[in-house]
């Protein structure tokens, strides 16, 4: 016996997808971010004690 409904509605919304999609930017961009400083600092202190 089926359950009434359940096949036929989707589980994930687009909203759900949307909220998803624009946390993933945020951490990509922060993850880039704090790739960039590691890299500057690691040059920049390197350059300071040469």
């Amino acid at each position: 016996m089926r359950t009434p409904d359940r096949e036929l509605t989707p589980r994930i919304s687009p909203e759900l997808i949307a909220l998803y999609k624009r946390r993933a930017r945020r951490l990509w961009i922060e993850a880039c971010r704090r790739m960039w400083r590691a890299v500057w600092w690691s040059l920049t202190g390197y350059a300071a004690r040469h």
